[in-house]
């Protein structure tokens, strides 16, 4: 369940904020996602609302849309703080434009998907597959900062060990020792290498 949330108007086309969660999967320890969002007009007002039964309040902003009813919206998140997920977002959007980002990411999955070529079978078949590698390739998530850092299980923020590129959590042990650890290994081992540190890193921690 949600614990707390909590936003801050930067400017005229910013904000800034974190929620706070607990409990999932029965768990205690609970996690901040810290959040910058940059928009691509003016807002022309802003305002908060109460904490509802189902969960804490939070904020919002309204955009006069008569002359350009297109928002975009440049996002960037951080586990480790505000002033990260600020940087996250210079690091990865940059001055992007929405189809930039979009033929990027269209480029990344296109990328990720082509390491297995298969043959055979009718076109829902091979839907069926490269929608499960698709889904394979979504978990873990890296949790780490675009400069290394990221909040370990202790509470403190650590760095990247050297010789790895990122920090992963979100790891679903239900089977996935099965076949998904050996498929990572298999068509991505340096993330397999990180994925495993990580778990390390966790147990140190």
């Amino acid at each position: 369940p949600y614990a707390a949330s909590g936003l801050n108007v930067v400017g005229s086309d910013e904000v800034t904020g974190s929620v706070t969660s607990t409990g999932f999967c029965e768990a205690t320890n609970p996690f901040t996602l810290y959040f910058a969002i940059e928009f691509s007009q003016p807002f022309t007002s802003s305002g908060s609302y109460d904490t509802t039964a189902d969960g804490p309040g939070g904020g919002y902003v309204t955009f006069d849309t008569t002359a350009n009813q297109t928002v975009t919206a440049r996002v960037g998140i951080s586990y480790t703080s505000t002033a990260e997920a600020l940087a996250n977002l210079s690091a990865e959007v940059g001055g992007q434009s929405f189809a930039q980002v979009q033929a990027a990411a269209e480029a990344d999955w296109t990328a990720a998907l082509d390491k297995i070529s298969i043959g055979g079978g009718n076109t829902a078949e091979q839907t069926d597959f490269y929608t499960a590698l698709y889904h394979a390739e979504q978990f873990p998530s890296v949790i780490s900062d675009a400069d290394g850092s990221y909040r370990g299980f202790d509470g403190a923020v650590h760095t990247v060990d050297s010789g790895h590129s990122a920090e992963y959590a979100d790891f679903s042990n239900w089977d996935t020792y099965r076949s998904q650890a050996q498929l990572t290994a298999l068509i991505d081992p340096a993330a397999a290498s990180d994925m495993a540190q990580s778990i390390v890193d966790d147990y140190k921690q």
